[in-house]
């Protein structure tokens, strides 16, 4: 039995149940949804009866999921839980017995960390902040494979990002922390900064950097692939732009250093350095490293004015959009050996459209005789915003092309057709 009622405060309308109905509905629920906790059967269950406060029933064993899944469609719970720790035998009530294996190696992003009121004013921050950790650190850096990321809801505190695999599950403590501390160290401040330096300096065996970037903005942002251009503000405790500038200067002045730039960059976040330089006689930032592709052309929406009026540079990276502007993954092709298909890192070019801009700028470069790759490279090198073009390549023949396309030069007729791919096109994968 059921019937609907309207809230006095707010209006709302809800649906209340009885009780055996609600046991009916949680049994149905468990009857029809498919869930997977990897190697369950060496984890610890635990389940929270009705009107009980907390875990009162726990210790309890599944050699699979369907016998979980039976389980509780039989004998509703009001919650089910799973242990992070693997165990030689989860039965065993006391720790030391149940001879520990391994731990779920788990991010945490807790909401209490986050200015607003309510946990969903908070959700969108927290998925962007999850996306940027996933594709900047997880994936980027350390080469997790995205299918090895699950993504769970950790009560009304936040997200729990969990790495599944042998590789991480036995990670000690002291290796976790590492890689804790290598993705916080992202700080720029003056600790961070100088440590990074010297290991650089050791790596490259030199005694200077000639041009030092800074890879990520310190505050968080909504960009690299984040789906959309606009801004949305996140309030999070950050270095003071200032406060790095000055170590950047010091670093000069040692001249560990001669030059600073910028990667990943917004306009806002350049003419703060430009104007903290300026009032404190510090280093001027002389480049900006951001993408910049047919794909994906934001640089010229402000950035671009500050290489005219303020001769700051573009170091042009993903020039051919992680190889998916050469044609060679057109209609989710995935060729042996190709960087998508070793590392599945594609995600920001197979958004909606992308597939068939792609194929119109490779349709126009064979239509003039001309490589995708080089028609592609040749455009971002045709730009007078562009102090340098970052090219990569993997085999000698992909080498020559994008060598070699520094000779190419387009025309009025050329740009105009790219300019009307363009303009039905724009800027797809920010």
């Amino acid at each position: 039995m059921k019937e609907e009622i309207t809230s006095k405060r707010s209006g709302d309308t809800m649906t209340v149940y009885e009780k055996k109905d609600v046991s009916q509905l949680v049994r149905d629920y468990y009857s029809t949804i498919d869930f997977d906790i990897p190697d369950i059967q060496r984890r610890e269950i635990a389940f929270q009866n009705w009107k009980e406060v907390g875990i009162r029933d726990r210790h309890r064993y599944f050699q699979t999921n369907e016998n979980l899944k039976a389980y509780l469609s039989k004998i509703p719970k009001a919650a089910a839980f799973h242990s992070v720790g693997y165990y030689l035998d989860p039965l065993e009530r006391e720790f030391a017995k149940k001879s520990l294996q391994g731990f779920d190696f788990i991010f945490d992003i807790d909401a209490d960390n986050l200015a607003g009121e309510g946990y969903v004013e908070k959700l969108g921050d927290l998925c962007t902040m999850a996306k940027r950790l996933i594709d900047n650190f997880l994936v980027g850096h350390f080469g997790i494979p995205k299918e090895d990321i699950r993504i769970e809801f950790s009560g009304r505190k936040g997200l729990h990002l969990t790495i599944l695999g042998d590789k991480y599950r036995y990670l000690s403590k002291t290796a976790r922390r590492e890689l804790v501390e290598y993705i916080e160290g992202t700080k720029l401040d003056r600790e961070n900064i100088e440590a990074a330096v010297e290991a650089s300096l050791e790596r490259l065996q030199t005694d200077y950097i000639d041009l030092y970037q800074l890879h990520w903005p310190d505050r968080p942002m909504s960009m690299f692939g984040s789906g959309g251009i606009g801004y949305k503000h996140i309030d999070s405790e950050s270095i003071p732009i200032n406060e790095t500038l000055q170590v950047l200067s010091d670093l000069v002045t040692s001249g560990k250093i001669r030059y600073v730039g910028l990667s990943n960059e917004t306009s806002w976040g350049l003419s703060e350095f430009l104007k903290y330089s300026e009032m404190n006689d510090l280093p001027r930032v002389v480049s900006v490293q951001n993408a910049y592709n047919f794909l994906n052309r934001t640089y010229e929406q402000g950035m671009s004015e500050y290489f005219h009026r303020s001769q700051v540079g573009l170091l042009a990276y993903s020039p051919l959009a992680q190889g998916y502007l050469t044609g060679k993954y057109i209609d989710g092709a995935r060729p042996e050996g190709s960087r998508t298909a070793l590392f599945e890192r594609g995600d920001r070019y197979e958004v909606p459209g992308a597939n068939e801009a792609i194929k119109s700028y490779v349709s126009y470069a064979e239509s003039i005789g001309m490589d995708p790759s080089v028609m592609a490279n040749a455009f971002v090198n045709s730009r007078d915003f562009v102090t340098s073009n970052i090219i990569g390549a993997t085999t000698m023949e992909q080498l020559k092309l994008a060598v070699g396309s520094i000779e190419v030069k387009l025309d009025e007729e050329n740009l105009q057709a790219i300019e009307e791919i363009h303009r039905n096109n724009p800027n797809l994968c920010p």
